[in-house]
């Protein structure tokens, strides 16, 4: 009989081991990890950096500084967060833009900016001091433009303007408000 219950054990021991098995299998699915080119997942990643871009005489034109980067390969986009760009251009205005978040094209030529974003004219007179709040804004350094199609509101010290949508010529420091401007301006 004690050759009868070892032989009964280890039967069981065996289908046991056998229905361990199979639900292991069944309820574990393996994840293939996919083709590197049609995943949408960061390559890398930096935090806390400042890039500065030359133009084509070795004169700095921009600079853009960050809280983070990540770079994805298969749009090759770059998303930004908690960003500032310095445009430094001495032939037109000097300006700072911040935003909660960009998103950079073409090794940071072309910005999309969104989420609190507000430029700023940087100089010291108070009396030409210029803010701009825009939900977003795209800022095309090759075209030498910033567009944007939604709601802009610019303040100075004694005018405020509004409007859906506005151009700016970057060259020329030439803003043109696309739709629905309304503006007051009180003298002091």
């Amino acid at each position: 009989m004690s050759k009868f219950r070892y032989i009964l054990v280890l039967l069981l021991v065996l289908l046991l081991t056998i229905f361990t098995r199979w639900l292991l299998t069944s309820v574990e699915q393996p994840v293939a990890p996919g083709k590197p080119e049609e995943r949408h997942d960061p390559d890398y990643f930096i935090s806390d950096f400042s890039v500065t871009v030359y133009d084509d005489k070795g004169s700095p034109a921009y600079r853009v500084k960050a809280e983070h980067l990540d770079h994805y390969p298969d749009v090759d986009i770059l998303k930004i967060k908690q960003l500032q760009v310095e445009y430094l251009e001495k032939t037109a205005q000097e300006w700072i833009a911040l935003a909660d978040q960009g998103t950079a094209y073409q090794n940071i030529e072309v910005l999309d900016l969104k989420d609190n974003v507000k430029v700023m004219r940087n100089t010291q007179q108070l009396d030409k001091m210029l803010t701009l709040y825009a939900d977003q804004l795209r800022i095309d350094f090759l075209k030498r433009q910033a567009t944007t199609d939604s709601k802009v509101k610019i303040v100075g010290k004694n005018s405020k303007i509004e409007s859906n949508g506005m151009r700016v010529d970057l060259d020329k420091g030439i803003l043109i408000l696309t739709n629905r401007a309304r503006g007051e301006y009180v003298p002091q």
